[in-house]
């Protein structure tokens, strides 16, 4: 193939490869190519500011319902995929507590909403009630607008979203559900989609997803929680490079494993040696524990079991004992119960020194949250873990991660990183987590720069090729060239050669046709030796390419013509074949010639040796 042919088959092959990925990438999905490029941020849910609950003070977030909006604090919820509110008559001007209406976060009036769709009374369900009888309770369905913020400019609402609007203290603050389940009862027509999943079809949501810290009011400054809906806020954890898989169950999905439980006072304590599978919801502030692990944090820490309250209530002693021991409790976890990667969340002491009140217990008293859990089925860790743990769950990807929660101060600026849909370029290695390595596997090269680059480097390939090739193309002619100046060289030293030897001024020889090819031994009377084109040469010791010099009439001895003719009866000179001695011809004129022979290859006539010889070559 000649190079101007394999140039034309590289830059077409480069090109057709090029053409073919561009169209590849925009054909893999029309419809999330459009979505990546117009991908909406993901919603930053503000804190209240608020301090609320009965079972501890718990940072909540403001929503909008109804029309005119009315104004609640909520409580995110892990578990739930409804929006629960309390009703006007969950604070009856009797009621114990005096500042009923702002410790419930804001009531919400259904009968003033001009939007309000009611649709009858239904029970409340949640993981928690299938092994809490005591949580069973109900509520007054139905349909209304969801906002988010205290004012309709601080973020997006829908409507025709699902509440739940109840009366009793149980369940003492609001809650927003954050799993994306709809809601099927039977007196509805057809399963109700939740807020996210209406949010994320409105197109007003990147993905199916949140990030979401409680807060820490025994921090410096009190730091509020953090909500993120479609991401995670990066400023408010240590990343690691654990993902946890969704648990078998629906009911029970975010599920890790929590392979011990340690104490740094006494130092080395464990608390809970047996690993088990445990439940993150945040709806209720409790962990729930195996009853050894419970009987080991009583020794450890002088916690007494209250049967009536069924709390670990804490009195002063007590308190005092554990202010001045101020361990550290590490949880150590993984995403099964052997093997794989573990990591570690701690929690100083000052996350389990809380208050419980009305209707709880009489009188507000500090409680220690922790629970004795009857069976595996309600391992539970609540809104307790959640103060020093930041948790990021993707239910398009079904996988979530925990990590340390850090506490920034008010002038650290949030780091909000969009979670994409499932079936973009992020899945190639099908994971979300935030890791180690970086704050956000999102926060890098986004699919509209994949292409970019991948053409680049086409590009860079195609020009090296033909920068390659054209290299290749000259050395060849600078090749090309030096052979020619070498050959006209050559030709110009022959000339010279030629004007300085009078012998070789009868132009080049011409080779004789090969049917006139024969044994020179006659010649013309009229012709001259040194006219005719023969060369001297030993068989198989001179190259072909080796000038001969012709016989000149100054060769021959004084009084002899240049050329004689030999007589008839001579024999010819022919060549021998191989192995025979060559022999001198008879007579005179031969003589002569072959003397010079001799005298021209020195050495060559000793005794035993074969006998130099001529060959005429045309």
């Amino acid at each position: 193939m000649g190079q101007h042919a394999f140039h034309f088959v590289l830059r077409t092959c480069l090109i057709q490869l090029l053409l073919h990925y561009c169209l590849t990438v925009d054909s893999i999905d029309t419809d999330i190519e459009v979505r990546s490029e117009t991908l909406p941020a993901a919603i930053v849910v503000p804190p209240s500011q608020s301090w609320e609950g009965n079972d501890g003070q718990w940072s909540t977030f403001t929503f909008r319902v109804g029309n005119p909006p009315q104004s609640v604090n909520l409580l995110p919820s892990t578990a739930s995929w409804q929006t629960w509110v309390v009703l006007p008559m969950g604070c009856p001007r009797r009621y114990a507590v005096s500042n009923c209406t702002s410790s419930r976060g804001g009531i919400f009036d259904n009968s003033s909403s001009t939007t309000w769709v009611d649709k009858g009374i239904y029970k409340l369900i949640l993981e928690a009630v299938e092994f809490n009888p005591s949580l069973n309770t109900s509520a007054n369905f139905g349909f209304d607008t969801l906002g988010i913020g205290a004012r309709s400019s601080e973020g997006l609402s829908v409507d025709h979203q699902i509440f739940g609007a109840f009366a009793t203290d149980i369940y003492y603050l609001g809650i927003f559900g954050l799993n994306p389940k709809p809601t099927n009862y039977s007196g509805f027509d057809n399963p109700i989609p939740s807020f996210l999943t209406n949010l994320r079809e409105k197109g007003s949501l990147p993905s199916i997803s949140f990030g979401y810290t409680a807060g820490a009011s025994y921090r410096p400054g009190k730091v509020a929680g953090s909500l993120t809906l479609g991401g995670y806020d990066a400023s408010r954890f240590t990343p690691n490079n654990l993902q946890f898989t969704f648990g078998p169950d629906i009911s029970r999905d975010l599920l890790v494993s929590i392979r011990s439980i340690t104490t740094s006072n006494p130092k080395g304590r464990i608390l809970m040696r047996t690993p088990i599978l445990s439940f993150i919801d945040s709806t209720l502030p409790y962990m729930y524990l195996p009853l050894l692990a419970c009987q080991e944090f009583e020794k450890a820490f002088g916690l007494i079991w209250n049967e009536k309250s069924q709390l670990y209530l804490i009195n002063d002693t007590i308190h005092d004992n554990l202010v001045s021991m101020n361990p550290t409790i590490t949880l150590e976890l993984a995403n099964a119960l052997t093997g794989g990667q573990t990591i570690n969340i701690t929690f100083p002491y000052a996350s389990f020194d809380k208050e419980v009140g009305y209707p709880l217990v009489q009188n507000t008293t500090r409680y220690f949250p922790l629970m004795r859990a009857l069976n595996d089925s309600q391992y539970v860790l609540g809104r307790t873990f959640l103060q020093e743990a930041y948790l990021t769950v993707d239910w398009e990807r079904k996988n979530f991660t925990v990590s340390q929660a850090v506490f920034p101060d008010s002038s650290t600026k949030q780091h909000i990183i969009t979670i994409p849909p499932l079936g973009t370029f992020s899945d190639s290695n099908n994971s979300t987590a935030p890791s180690d390595s970086t704050s956000s596997k999102h926060n890098g090269l986004t699919k509209g720069a994949i292409p970019g680059i991948v053409i680049g480097i086409l590009v860079v390939i195609l020009v090296l090729a033909v920068l390659a090739l054209t290299l290749t193309k000259q050395r060849k002619r600078r090749a090309s060239a030096a052979a020619a100046a070498a050959l006209a060289a050559e030709k110009a030293r022959l000339e010279d050669d030629k004007s300085s030897d009078p012998s070789l001024r009868h132009g080049p020889k011409q080779e004789l046709a090969h049917e006139k090819t024969q044994f020179l031994n006659e010649m013309s009377g009229e012709a001259s030796v040194a006219d005719l084109p023969i060369k001297l040469r030993l068989p198989g010791e001179m190259e072909a390419s080796t000038p001969v010099t012709e016989l000149d009439a100054k060769n021959t001895k004084q009084g002899q013509n240049p050329a004689t003719e030999l007589e008839g009866n001579r024999k010819r000179c022919v060549e021998l074949p191989a192995g025979e001695v060559a022999t001198e011809m008879p007579g005179t004129p031969a003589q002569s010639k072959f003397a010079k022979a001799k005298r021209l290859f020195p050495g060559r006539s000793q005794k035993g040796t074969r006998k130099p010889e001529i060959k005429l070559v045309p």
